[in-house]
């Protein structure tokens, strides 16, 4: 399947019958924890249940996979159905049956590759399994399959070229070597070109070969590929990159028009050339209308620059065709034009981030820094495309030169690039960090320059509350490595003796002092070695809900010394934590998987509910523990500056907290009171009134044995009929045995079992007069 088959949604998935009736399948559902949409993942599969003898036709709601696979499951050869998969575009299907290629329907035999003739689609049931054919109007794949058979689908490259040209006579275009002609202009092998059609420009039908005075404006359509894979398991056969790299030859070769003079000199359709150019690219959706450049302009140079650092207004290059409109895409999808910038004298200085792609209409820029302190010129130049004659790009000038660009002295900061989250007592761990620009938090074009280096030193930072008492262990192979290539500065062989989360506090210097950068790392969760932590994030189902401004903590850099105060006093607590914790906004959400084996939840849960403004900044709101939810009482909850207050304060929300629970109970004790002599109240009512009848033993409805089993007994000749639904607190069996409802008798066999004592029997004193047996019906409820 695809390499994004998690994270690519493709439900809910359409499947109509011929019948009419259509059935939308919606996938698995994300069983993981994750901060917003984009990280969820689910798996591509999707179970339906289909009827032998069918079509159905297959919508999807997103892009469809390049390799998609059926099956009919616990079925043999007997049951075949049609199936028509909808793609957003033309595209090159191939079909494999039981991982064997299966030519299309209409292949035309006398071919020696893969040529397709245009016939109308002849796939039905009784088509062998395998059997598939491409309808190019309506763009659905059509396979039959049975229950032997797993068909696999997988989109190939195919690359269409569309050439526009004027007016024209159309018998042009038909010639014995058009094909030949053809392979030469575009430097490819003649078996590459599957397709050449030849359509009117003004409503793409096809132009049949006939004498005509009519000038038409014409569009020759021409489609590439290779030969499909003898099997869905071989490694040889198509390579995309191959015709990758020949559409990247093509379009290049168009837009500085080399191709145009070719198609002139060659006199490929009796001295015409196209005007247009669109193509779509190997797994395109669409086609794009191809634009000849005429100028490249500097239209925003670099500014607020500062040494080795990127620019705060990275440069932007536009190019612009004859007309002066904006080019959006110079090249092919995998090979884009790019631009290189130098400094004016300077050709040999290699600048940091000065080569970009053109694509969107303008170049894209991220990382041009400039080197040095003070004012220097900067020249931009096109890098010449795969393909393409030198001599063409010399006759348009597509050299830039900007105007001086100042750059100061370098500010720095620092970012952590390898996150240890959980490490056990005394385990060696490494701390990188990677010098990046303060203001554009980027990487530096090099982490050192001229004579000085770098300098590191780590220890822990004393947290605000619930320090563990752990400490940092460096031994004498701890160092101090700098990559240049990464761009990194590592510490390595720390450790921490004693359990607990740490924060540890970073430090480089340089050798001159003229940089130095601080910052925290990310908690370290620090456990015993035959400690059983949860690493998986599916797994964890414990959250803790907290008021507080996760973007401002965030932004501070205090959002890991927030994590660490919280599993720290979720340990002092004595909370049975056995994973890592993880902090999601929502508030401030804490995520952390609770041993639910443990039974001493309790007390570490009063500790919770009983001092909500533990952590400062942050006040408690929810507890949710395994699937046990516990909320804060309002009064109880203070703002995070009442963490200081004196303990009196403290006492004091506690009792309040008491009586709020005590008056809870005492009021919800007399509902209930009030609820049961309502009930029985009522019970006295209508037993005034029991269905106009003689009350007997015989006639009660509500016999309840020592088992605390109803037994509902009633003479042959009584119906009720508007006796209400029986409401169990359980599902209840009935024995398939004798119908007790309707038996003169009564019988053990007939008790109708009920795991619970939970019977209500409701509205009988509307009653209607009694029927004859023959009258009354049995209803069944599923």
């Amino acid at each position: 399947m695809d390499s994004d088959t998690e994270k690519r949604r493709l439900s809910p998935v359409a499947i109509m019958s011929n019948s009419g009736y259509i059935d939308l399948i919606n996938g698995p559902q994300d069983q993981s924890i994750c901060n917003g949409y984009s990280c969820r993942k689910r798996i591509s599969t999707f179970m339906v249940i289909v009827q032998s003898g069918q079509t159905y036709q297959i919508f999807l709601s997103s892009t469809p996979p390049r390799h998609t696979r059926f099956r009919l499951l616990n079925a043999d050869s007997t049951i075949k159905c049609v199936l028509a998969l909808h793609y957003d575009s033309l595209q090159q299907i191939d079909i494999y049956a039981n991982t064997m290629y299966m030519p299309p329907t209409n292949r035309d035999l006398r071919a020696p590759g893969l040529m397709l003739l245009d016939q109308p689609n002849n796939v039905t049931l009784l088509s062998p399994s395998g059997s598939n054919y491409f309808d190019r109007t309506s763009q659905m794949a059509y396979i039959a399959i049975d229950g032997s058979t797993m068909i696999d689908i997988k989109v190939s490259p195919l690359l269409i070229l569309s050439f526009g040209f004027p007016p024209m006579d159309p018998e042009s275009f038909y010639s014995s070597n058009l094909v030949a002609n053809l392979a030469a202009l575009l430097n490819i092998s003649p078996d590459k070109i599957r397709r050449v059609n030849i359509v009117s420009a003004s409503n793409q039908t096809r132009i049949r070969r006939q004498a005509s005075s009519v000038l038409l404006p014409i569009q020759l359509q021409i489609e590439l590929r290779d030969e499909p894979r003898t099997s869905s398991i071989a490694s040889t056969g198509i390579r995309a990159e191959i015709l990758s790299n020949i559409a990247s030859t093509i379009i290049n070769r168009y837009q500085v028009g080399e191709l145009q003079v070719a198609w002139r000199n060659l006199n490929v359709t009796n001295g015409s050339f196209p005007s247009v150019l669109s193509a779509q690219e190997p797994f395109d959706n669409s086609s794009v209308e191809l634009s000849i450049i005429n100028r490249l302009l500097l239209v925003s140079p670099p500014r607020d620059c500062r040494q080795q650092s990127p620019c705060t207004f990275q440069p932007v290059l536009v190019a612009y065709d004859v007309a002066g409109n904006v080019i959006q895409k110079l090249g092919s999808n995998e090979r884009p034009w790019q631009v290189k910038a130098t400094v004016v004298g300077r050709p040999n200085l290699i600048l940091p981030g000065g080569i970009a792609n053109y694509s969107d209409g303008q170049t894209q820029y991220i990382l041009f820094s400039l080197p040095d302190i003070g004012t220097q010129q900067v020249q931009f130049t096109l890098i010449q495309p795969d393909g393409v004659n030198s001599s063409f790009l010399a006759t348009t000038n597509l050299s830039v030169q900007a105007a001086s660009v100042s750059v100061t002295q370098a500010v720095l900061a620092g970012e952590q690039v390898n996150n240890v989250y959980v490490a056990n007592v005394n385990e060696t761990f490494s701390i990188a960090v990677m010098p990046v620009d303060s203001v554009t938090r980027l990487r530096l074009g090099q982490i050192q320059w001229g004579s000085w280096r770098w300098s590191a030193n780590v220890t822990l930072i004393s947290l605000p509350k619930f320090n563990r008492h752990g400490s940092l262990v460096k031994n004498n192979s701890s160092r101090t490595n700098i990559d240049l290539v990464a761009g990194t500065v590592t510490i390595t062989n720390l450790a921490i003796n004693a359990t607990g989360m740490y924060v540890l506090q970073i430090r480089l210097v340089a050798s001159n002092n003229e940089h130095i950068i601080e910052l925290p790392s990310n908690g370290i969760l620090v456990k015993e070695n035959n400690d059983n932590f949860i690493t998986e994030i599916d797994a964890i189902s414990s959250n803790f809900t907290f008021a507080g401004d996760f973007d401002a903590l965030n932004a501070s850099g205090e959002l890991e010394i927030i994590r660490a105060m919280i599993y720290n006093y979720l340990i002092n607590i004595g909370m049975p934590v056995i994973s890592d914790i993880i902090l999601v906004k929502g508030s401030v959400g804490a995520i952390v998987q609770i041993d639910s084996e443990n039974t001493n939840i309790y007390t570490p849960v009063t500790s919770m509910l009983a001092d909500p403004n533990a952590i400062p900044r942050l006040n408690l709101i929810m507890v949710n523990i395994n699937g046990h939810s516990y909320s804060v009482s309002s009064s109880s909850s203070n703002d995070a500056s009442s963490n200081d207050s004196a303990s009196n304060t403290d006492n004091s929300n506690n009792n309040t907290l008491i009586i709020g629970l005590v008056v809870g109970l005492v009021g919800g004790l007399l509902l209930v009171i009030g609820v049961v002599w309502g009930y029985k109240a009522r019970e006295r009512i209508l037993a005034r009134h029991r269905l106009g009848v003689g009350e007997t033993d015989e006639d009660r409805l509500t016999g309840i044995d020592e088992n605390c089993v109803a037994s509902p007994r009633l003479d042959a000749l009584i119906s009720v009929p508007n006796l209400q639904p029986v409401e169990f607190s359980r599902v209840a069996t009935i024995p398939p045995a004798v119908n007790g409802m309707h038996s003169t008798q009564p019988s053990e066999q007939a008790e109708l079992q009920s795991a619970a004592c939970n019977l209500n029997l409701r509205d009988f004193n509307k009653a209607e007069q009694l029927l004859p047996s023959t009258a009354i019906e049995l209803i069944a409820f599923d």
